[in-house]
């Protein structure tokens, strides 16, 4: 959809306003919450991108950030035995608890960001395969020493024979198509 970039825009500009004229932290981190599992119904509710490989990263992306707010949630209640104010920490998770969610949170984001990289060098690497047939099929056309195969490129071999199959049969066609003008 053509509004969604402002749509986003505007979901940025609410976690900086909320980052910066909230001025309790837990009040910051509730709101920052319900800002992202807002952003998350209006994602999957307005399925704004063309590509379902760019929703899906989407999806996954503000799952996770929805995820790991609302566990951050629980950080008053870990830690320290004292409070910032100087007394001391009532409600608090036991620490194997909180460092479990601690680990949990690092263990999904890292999940995520990895998930988000082999997304991003596999459309690379699919826009260097592409550009490279592009470039042989030109270099073909002009009669000039094409790039050479690697080991790793046998999809590509294949699909470069089988387009030089179909240019010697147009070339064919068109040599037989010149014979019957004569």
């Amino acid at each position: 959809r053509w509004f969604w970039e402002a749509v986003v825009m505007a979901r940025k500009l609410a976690m900086v306003l909320i980052g910066v004229y909230i001025p309790n932290l837990t009040l910051q981190m509730y709101a920052a919450a319900w800002l992202l599992t807002l952003a998350l119904v209006a994602q999957s509710w307005g399925r704004p991108h063309a590509w379902p490989r760019v929703a899906y990263l989407e999806q996954i992306s503000l799952s996770t950030l929805v995820i790991t707010a609302n566990l951050m949630l629980l950080f008053p209640y870990g830690g320290d035995r004292v409070s910032a104010a100087g007394r001391p920490n009532k409600a608090r998770l036991p620490s194997g608890c909180f460092w479990a969610i601690v680990g949990f949170i690092a263990v999904i984001n890292v999940l995520v960001l990895a998930l988000l990289l082999y997304w991003l060098l596999f459309a690379l690497k699919q826009k260097i395969d592409t550009s490279y047939r592009t470039l042989n099929r030109i270099l073909r056309k002009l009669h000039l020493p094409q790039l050479k195969e690697t080991k790793y490129r046998k999809t590509l071999m294949e699909i470069r024979e089988a387009e030089a199959l179909e240019d010697d049969a147009a070339e064919e066609l068109d040599r037989a198509h010149a014979r019957e003008r004569w």
